[in-house]
């Protein structure tokens, strides 16, 4: 390249012009011959069950797809390709280009070719040339247990279709977690609220209940045990190393006269000790 400080007239955008003297300069790498894909995101809700236990998801979503008629070429395979006049098959020209550092000759990649310095004899009719236009796609997605409201699975290459063969873009799928009605999750462990008559706080018992996903767990409470605390249950949450997590409500009976006295008596006893 040659560069000439007579002419400091055009001062340009700024990023422009450094970009220009560093590529001039062979410091920054050419662009690849041919777009890729476009990234997607798509989202996904399962349920606090789904969630724990797993689930595979089948997706269908509107994009663009590898052309059918050509195969993703862009041009017909049987008239094949020639060599680009525009760049005699270099696959890169010389610009010329006038900075406040003056005047640059810099070589860059041919737009007609996109540095190929090949171009179809007979472009395809259905995409255009493009190697791709719009379709659907369909994939099966793993969710597995444990997953977290929010999290991005990445599936590659199930993303846009690159133009002309170029790489496929990615798919990242965003899982939504909905909320459940009974359990409430924090991090890995779940939360629930256990209703319980005070009898069972006094003298202390045995509780069999229905954990996440309709399985059976039995739940000690000790006698005499402080309702403010919290009981729980390792293995039940959303992992097996991760604990369900049961909060005691004290449920208030409704005393009929007879109760009351027995009630009253307890309370006497109680007062002696």
């Amino acid at each position: 390249w040659d560069v000439n400080f007579g002419d400091m007239g055009n001062f340009g955008d700024l990023g422009d012009i450094f970009e220009t003297f560093f590529e001039g300069m062979g410091m920054k790498p050419r662009r690849k011959a041919y777009e890729r894909g476009t990234d997607l995101e798509l989202g996904v809700e399962v349920t606090l069950e789904e969630a724990k236990f797993g689930k595979t998801v089948n997706l269908e979503y509107g994009t663009r797809v590898a052309c059918e008629a050509c195969k993703g070429l862009g041009y017909r395979a049987d008239a094949g390709l020639k060599r680009c006049e525009h760049c005699g098959g270099r696959g890169e020209i010389r610009e010329s280009r006038n900075t406040f550092f003056g005047n640059f000759v810099q070589v860059v990649t041919c737009n007609e070719c996109r540095g190929t310095g090949e171009v179809p004899v007979a472009l395809c009719h259905d995409c255009k040339g493009e190697g791709r236009n719009s379709g659907k796609r369909s994939v099966q997605v793993e969710i597995r247990s444990g997953v977290a409201d929010g999290q991005i699975i990445k599936v590659k290459g199930m993303g846009e279709a690159g133009e002309r063969k170029a790489e496929a873009g990615d798919l990242y799928v965003r899982v939504h977690v909905k909320s459940h009605p009974s359990f409430e999750r924090r991090g890995d462990d779940l939360y629930m609220d256990l209703e319980v008559p005070v009898t069972d706080i006094i003298l202390g018992k045995k509780r069999t209940i229905i954990v996440l996903g309709g399985g059976k767990a039995e739940l000690v409470i000790p006698a005499g045990f402080d309702p403010s605390q919290e009981l729980k249950i390792h293995g039940e949450g959303m992992t097996k190393h991760a604990s369900l997590i049961v909060r005691l409500k004290i449920k208030t009976p409704r005393l009929n006269s007879k109760a009351k006295k027995l009630v009253e008596e307890l309370e006497k006893l109680l007062g002696e000790e």
